[in-house]
């Protein structure tokens, strides 16, 4: 048997080499391109918001009038996006339970859009039936909102601005369920920009660290 050399140099790895993320179907591009589009929904947020405090009603209010198209492509866009931040965090941060909430904020933000067209004028003309559905249609967005926030937050070593995000969920959440509080605009205005704009910053981190593991 050859005698060991107590002087030789140790074979182990004296550092351990970074886990490799695997991410079948995302590439850095495709993940800076989300990027970009929330930014551009982070700026048509902005927009809306101003169109709110000088015009009145809520974010997703008066988005069909007069064929806003600009409006209903800034809900949209951010409806896509979301759907592709779900699929993003089921696959990076394992986090399971996200399906429900998103398409329910999913369908509850087309609903806002639908109802201020049609409904928006009538029910505050007088207190009447048509009052309580449009004001139940901000406490049931609310709801899927702030649950959104809180299944985001039980993702396990997700990005810091992936938490911030939820934690903005929540606060957006409990604001419409309030409907007044929503109201309250620069809060309201500043729990919608800090969750579209920690969307960008997950997006971005992801695409540098799916970069950093080709």
């Amino acid at each position: 048997m050859e005698p060991s050399n107590p002087y030789a140099v140790s074979q182990a790895a004296l550092v351990d080499e970074p886990s490799r993320i695997s991410l079948p179907g995302w590439t850095s591009t495709y993940l800076r391109v989300l990027g970009g589009l929330s930014l551009a929904f982070l700026i048509g947020t902005l927009v809306l918001a101003l169109r709110v405090i000088f015009i009145g009603g809520s974010r997703e209010a008066a988005l069909l009038r007069e064929g806003d198209v600009f409006g209903v492509t800034v809900v949209l866009l951010g409806c896509y996006l979301l759907l592709r931040l779900k699929r993003f965090a089921e696959q990076r941060f394992k986090v399971n339970g996200l399906g429900a909430p998103v398409w329910l904020v999913i369908i509850f933000s087309l609903s806002m859009v639908a109802s201020d067209a049609f409904l928006r004028d009538a029910a505050f003309a007088a207190l009447s039936w048509l009052t309580f559905i449009y004001v139940g249609m901000f406490v049931l967005l609310g709801g899927a909102i702030l649950w959104l926030g809180i299944r985001m937050l039980r993702a396990r070593n997700a990005y810091p601005a992936f938490k911030f995000m939820a934690w903005m969920n929540i606060v957006s959440g409990v604001m419409h369920m309030s409907v007044v509080l929503v109201l309250v605009l620069p809060i309201a205005v500043l729990a919608a920009l800090g969750s579209t704009l920690a969307m960008m910053l997950v997006f971005f981190r992801a695409a540098a660290e799916v970069q950093a593991a080709n």
